[in-house]
């Protein structure tokens, strides 16, 4: 079993796996928020964010692997095109320093907030769903939790082209660039721009790539059943 086509194609492919993998995407616990405009508010005042801001979002380890330095050259270019906006990025990690003082010498300091590492789950799950686009240009990870986590919230993803994109379908229910910062911020600045466009990205991600692990549980019970009846 395997958590995306693109992971079945390096098992077979790269380790030589024989067998053919069974699909089973990963899924989330969080649920949606209940009350929007009092989730926004409520982030608002916490982050000091003005209603109209677009806010951007990056939810993890903070550590090189995840491209986060791509992130901030991104935002360079959002800040030279005069794009209202901040991005909060939640967690910790060992880069964390490196991160900062690169945030720093890019001149977008103030249009960043670094929240640390936040243990609430409601209060996650409110940031969430106040932000516009979750951003996400690793070519670490296989098929992460966070991108479903934000589609619990209708909160689309932009990726660039990598294993943990390929559950998703650009301009349908994501973004997808090339790994090339210009192309990756500019599709961030259509985005942006285009209010319309982001409703319906934001709906087709809850739509599309949201799945709770209480539904999941169920497919993967049913297929150890399976298992077991046809190896008896």
């Amino acid at each position: 079993w395997t958590v995306n086509n693109e992971m079945a194609r390096v098992l077979n492919e790269e380790y030589k796996c024989k067998n053919k993998a069974i699909i089973i995407n990963n899924a989330t616990e969080m649920l949606p928020v209940k009350d929007v405009d009092k989730a926004n508010k409520e982030i608002n005042k916490l982050y000091n964010l003005k209603s109209n801001e677009k806010l951007l979002l990056f939810v993890g380890r903070i550590n090189r692997q995840k491209n986060l330095f791509f992130i901030v050259d991104a935002l360079g270019i959002l800040k030279n095109e005069k794009i209202n906006f901040k991005i909060i990025f939640v967690g910790s990690g060992p880069d964390e320093h490196m991160l900062k003082n690169y945030i720093k010498e890019s001149g977008v300091e103030k249009n960043v907030i670094m929240a640390g590492k936040i243990m609430d789950r409601e209060l996650l799950a409110k940031i969430y769903s106040r932000a516009d686009l979750f951003v996400f240009p690793s070519l670490y990870d296989t098929n992460s939790l966070v991108q479903i986590e934000a589609a619990s919230q209708h909160t689309p993803t932009a990726f660039i082209k990598s294993v943990t994109a390929s559950t998703t379908t650009n301009n349908v229910n994501s973004i997808v660039t090339n790994n090339n910062v210009v192309e990756y911020a500019d599709a961030i600045i259509d985005l942006l721009n285009d209010k319309k466009r982001i409703e319906t990205l934001s709906n087709n991600a809850y739509r599309d790539l949201y799945k709770h692990w209480d539904d999941l549980v169920k497919e993967i019970y049913d297929r150890y059943i399976n298992l077991i009846e046809n190896n008896k």
